[in-house]
């Protein structure tokens, strides 16, 4: 098959009413174009110039979409998984996520979805069966993710840091067209109820403070806050919350209202309140972060721990003390 235009198949993505949204590429040596010397997902991270709340702006808006890839011909192209899109995504990772996937098939059952080859591995595409599917790593075995409820996954023709694309493949690993005229396939119930285990007991949940010395009342409270809003998160909006908290909690790193430790380790507190796992806490924090203090929050304050003398909006960049 003939080499598929990015921006054309991202916004067919969107008229099938699939949400979609850009992330970055791999640039020269497999290198994220992002530019980050650290970053540890290249190609797979949302841009944030464009997507600041990450898959929370994915859209099946055309409009939107052929505007983005105006902007950046060479965006990968991300969907959102979950409810939003009518998705789950097994995502089958090198040859110990085959062979897991493989036992699970004898020990329940076959199942036909429709299949992506990634730089390192497999996609089964299937349609969302309409209860909560939590988005979870390693839940079903090593090498075996569920791209569910506040997930998403890098979609075909995509440029993996491998140097390959990702593309649609039949059976016989033969590329095909994407599955734009017809339904995807049912998610067996088998897989459903192992990708939905009974959640645990939790623990009551413990107020998180957030220490600023020398900062400011405002920005500590709305940390503390937020921390609590993703502790106290059921199972399927989890992710969701914390990439807009990271996102809210950047945008006041930003106006240089809180240190990003501090907010980090608030963050990081209240994912594992919630039961989120460390790998997916230490992306989605970082994700939104990064979207939130490109976007800095201009603030009325009424009330500071301390106030210079004489009041001088000057030493507060990009915010407005409105008293002391």
């Amino acid at each position: 098959m003939g080499e598929q235009r990015i921006d054309e198949q991202a916004t067919a993505y969107a008229a099938r009413g699939w949400q979609v949204f850009p992330l970055w590429w791999p640039a020269t040596g497999g290198r994220c174009a992002c530019g980050a010397a650290d970053c540890d997902s290249p190609g797979k991270h949302p841009i944030g110039q464009l997507a600041p709340h990450g898959f929370m702006d994915a859209t099946t808006d055309v409009a939107t979409v052929a505007r983005w890839w105006a902007a950046c011909p060479e965006a990968n192209v991300g969907i959102r998984t979950g409810a939003e899109s009518g998705i789950v995504v097994l995502d089958i990772d090198g040859e110990a996520g085959r062979e897991a996937a493989r036992r699970l098939v004898e020990e329940h059952e076959r199942f036909d979805p429709c299949w992506v080859r990634t730089g390192s591995g497999w996609h089964a595409y299937m349609a969302h069966p309409g209860s909560a599917v939590p988005n979870s790593a390693k839940r079903l075995a090593d090498g075996l993710d569920v791209r569910g409820d506040g997930g998403y996954v890098v979609a075909p023709p995509s440029l993996h840091a491998s140097g390959s694309r990702y593309r649609w493949i039949d059976r016989l690993n033969e590329e095909v067209p994407a599955p734009l005229d017809r339904e995807l396939p049912a998610m067996p119930g088998w897989l459903v109820e192992l990708a939905t285990p009974a959640p645990a007991p939790r623990a009551p949940v413990e107020p998180i403070r957030v220490r600023q010395d020398g900062g400011f009342a405002y920005a500590a409270a709305a940390i503390e806050r937020e921390a609590d809003d993703v502790a106290r998160a059921p199972v399927g909006e989890r992710n969701d919350r914390l990439n807009r908290a990271a996102f809210k909690a950047g945008q006041l790193i930003g106006a240089g209202l809180v240190d990003e430790a501090t907010v980090t380790a608030a963050l990081t507190t209240a994912s594992q309140m919630a039961g989120l796992n460390e790998r997916e806490t230490g992306a989605t924090i970082r994700s939104g972060l990064r979207a939130g203090i490109s976007q800095p929050r201009r603030v009325q304050l009424r009330e500071v721990d301390q106030c210079p003398a004489p009041c001088n909006t000057a030493t507060t960049p990009d915010v407005e003390a409105e008293a002391c």
